[in-house]
């Protein structure tokens, strides 16, 4: 939708969650009850980009962030959203390059009963050793800090 002219972003915001609220009402469909769910992303000329492929991009991006925000929501672009989107990209690039460079280790972590101490279970890990950066953290594309031997 285009809003030439608004006011703030105050008049954005209640367009997205009266679209979001219209949209997401429950329909009679032949005979079934159907609702469906609806989120917004919003990007705003000048400040997010100056053409229609910019606009389009970040809003898409800002809608990625409403989805993952637990849908139903409207979210507008923020810089940081594309910076986040970036790192995912990078750290996905990075384990198909592990995958295709065999990098991945499988460690073994011991599950102990914090009564009397015996191990009951065993949890299979798998790590990342990357060739340049060390051993990647968990959740991370940064290498894990290197202790002092």
């Amino acid at each position: 939708m285009l809003v030439r002219t608004p006011d703030d972003f105050y008049c954005l915001s209640q367009i997205a969650q009266r679209l979001i609220d219209t949209i997401s009402a429950s329909y009679t469909i032949g005979g079934s009850l159907v609702t469906i769910g609806a989120s917004v992303g919003i990007a705003i000329a000048p400040r997010d980009g100056a053409t229609a492929d910019e606009l389009l991009r970040w809003a898409d991006m800002a809608l990625y962030q409403a989805k993952a925000d637990g849908r139903g929501v409207y979210r507008a672009f923020a810089p940081e959203m594309d910076v986040a989107i970036q790192h995912k990209r990078e750290l996905e690039q990075t384990l198909r390059e592990a995958l295709a460079e065999n990098c991945l280790e499988l460690h073994y972590q011991p599950v102990v009963d914090r009564l009397d101490g015996r191990v009951v279970a065993c949890e299979a890990l798998v790590r990342l050793r990357h060739p340049t950066k060390g051993m990647i953290r968990p959740g991370s594309s940064s290498p894990r800090p290197r202790r002092p031997v």
